[in-house]
């Protein structure tokens, strides 16, 4: 599956969203809403039968769909959740939970990441995925002194433990 297909399947996300939210909050969608999800709908089942050999539908193309379904099952589900804990406490344990669920495939990650560093290509991406974002862009008519530095949401994840 290209990485275009797969981009625009992950982004069928939020027709899901708004039929599960219909199931299970018992939101109203207008009919344009109804419209809207018709044809994106289509849309993304024409490229899930596009990308086989011939027209017929991809393994990749399923899996790419059920991560895009658990994502509303998750946005849905969490609503009542979100009202209840706020949002900070709330990414704090989604985080967990998910590590949680990545444990069992930490089994060959040294081996991965000795392999990685050994790629000269990649050991240059990591080295430059480390490096701290300059503010503004480098340049005589700019100085770096002219905007502050973004807030650390910008550049990174930060979320602190719920108190």
């Amino acid at each position: 599956m290209t990485a275009g297909a797969a981009s625009l399947l992950v982004n069928t996300g939020p027709i899901f969203t708004a039929l599960l939210a219909t199931a299970f909050l018992h939101e109203r969608l207008s009919m344009r809403g109804w419209i809207g999800i018709g044809i994106s709908f289509t849309g993304a089942v024409l490229i899930a039968l596009g990308e086989g050999k011939g027209f017929r539908l991809s393994p990749d193309a399923l899996f790419i769909v059920l991560a895009a379904v658990c994502f509303s099952l998750y946005a849905v589900l969490s609503k009542p959740l979100l009202a209840r804990y706020g949002a900070q406490r709330m990414s704090f344990y989604a985080i967990w939970i998910g590590t949680l669920f990545l444990l069992p495939f930490l089994a060959g990650f040294p081996e991965a990441v000795r392999d990685a560093r050994s790629m000269p290509r990649l050991r240059g991406s990591i080295w430059a995925s480390s490096q701290r974002p300059s503010p503004t862009p480098p340049g005589p008519t700019r100085s770096h002194a002219a905007r502050p530095p973004p807030p650390p949401a910008c550049c990174t994840s930060c979320l602190p433990s719920p108190p």
